[in-house]
């Protein structure tokens, strides 16, 4: 008699959210045109992954701005701000759920406060791969990253094609899934703490940048892939666009100085080492720092005898610099001229035309725009006068 009287408000209901929506609503429309995948990234870092009570996605928050402002609802107050966004929300829901009365359309439905658990346990940082928790470390993490918006993306409301069908020949590079298994490079990084996870949104830039590129979109787009292929894009990567980079410049010096002079050297390195692998090989097979021991021999052997001599190699300088209080020379100048009369004297088999062009080249790249002219002007009466004084013996291939 009295059952029409009964408060169903309480009780728990199937609903199909999409179809709550009407086709031609405003909503629909919104949800059309916008894109809100970039906040995530964008926003990532200012989100705590591994503490405390996960937050709200950016999406949510600005989609409930955005239905506020666009339906008149009230503004929430004080610290309960993000519970009652939920509430009102909820309640619409709930509202809309009371006038539709689905009646068992939309098989494929969910209960609206599980959705909401969801989309929270989404936003955590711990993302759920088939069933699996997949935590930061557990694999090289620039990898697991892409898969995860990968996944991600299969998951949203209304995938796209490209959502449901990646492209995943980067993600499968050979050349950077043998890098990133490599014992030899993870012992040495962990060996020295080396790594990018605090510069995320240099790693962000460069990504963005090598997409856009034609030889990126070339490789991307190729109807059959190889290890040759794979090794190229890396080494073209590396050429290209870390060459000149300032972003990566700049994380660089707040290593270390010296980066701006080791940068081209090290780039090189990469590249041959790249070039240098091969599908069988077992691991990465890193090159040494010296091509020889002989290269690491001359190298000690210039810096000592340098340093040893100076002063004497100044007192030399300063009787071709007449005009000139060798004090104030500058003093990359006086270093590069008494290093290259160092090679001069102690190094028969080095002949004096390369030694002459090496430090006027090193002059340029390292002193002022003039000190090149100087320099090769001082060194060339220096070779003079070394000569008639028989200070300057060459042998073999010095003879040249």
């Amino acid at each position: 008699m009295e059952g029409w009287r009964k408060d169903a408000r309480h009780e728990p209901i199937i609903v199909d959210l999409d179809a709550l929506v009407p086709k031609g609503h405003l909503l629909r429309k919104i949800e059309k045109v916008m894109d809100y995948e970039w906040l995530y990234e964008r926003l990532n870092p200012y989100y705590c992954h591994d503490n405390g009570r996960p937050g709200t996605g950016p999406v949510v928050l600005i989609k409930m701005v955005l239905i506020q402002h666009l339906f008149g609802i009230a503004r929430a107050h004080d610290a309960h701000v993000q519970g009652e966004h939920e509430e009102i929300v909820a309640e619409h829901v709930e509202h809309a759920a009371e006038q539709h009365r689905l009646g068992g359309q939309g098989r494929v439905a969910v209960v609206a406060q599980k959705r909401r658990h969801q989309l929270g346990e989404q936003e955590a940082g711990h993302h759920k791969l088939d069933g699996e928790q997949i935590r930061p470390g557990q694999r090289q993490q620039g990898l697991l990253r892409a898969e995860q918006r990968q996944e991600l993306a299969k998951q949203k409301k209304l995938p796209t094609y490209e959502d449901l069908h990646p492209n995943t020949r980067f993600i499968d590079n050979a050349v950077i899934r043998m890098i990133a298994d490599s014992d030899t490079v993870n012992d040495r990084m962990a060996a020295r703490k080396l790594g990018w996870s605090k510069y995320p949104e240099l790693i962000r830039t460069l990504y963005n940048q090598r997409a856009a590129t034609d030889y990126f979109q070339a490789y991307m787009s190729a109807s059959e892939s190889s290890f040759k292929a794979d090794a190229a894009l890396l080494a073209t990567f590396f050429e290209k666009e870390l060459q000149d980079c300032p972003m990566l410049d700049d994380v660089l010096e707040e290593q270390s100085i010296l980066w701006s002079d080791d940068l081209g050297f090290v780039l090189t390195l990469v590249i041959r080492t790249i070039s240098n692998m091969r599908q069988s090989h077992a691991d990465v097979k890193m090159l040494p720092e010296f091509k020889s021991d002989e290269d690491a021999e001359f190298v000690k052997t210039l810096f000592e005898k340098t340093l040893i001599n100076y002063n004497e190699r100044l007192e030399y300088i300063e009787k071709f610099t007449r005009n000139w209080d060798v004090e104030r020379i500058v003093f990359m100048d006086n270093l590069i001229m008494a290093t290259a009369i160092t090679e001069l004297v102690s190094f028969p088999s080095i002949p004096v035309k390369v030694t002459l062009d090496e430090y006027i080249d090193i002059a340029k790249f390292y002193s002022t725009p003039g000190s090149s002219t100087f320099i090769n002007g001082v060194l060339d009466k220096i070779v003079e006068a070394l000569t008639e004084e028989g200070k300057l013996k060459k042998t073999g291939r010095g003879l040249i």
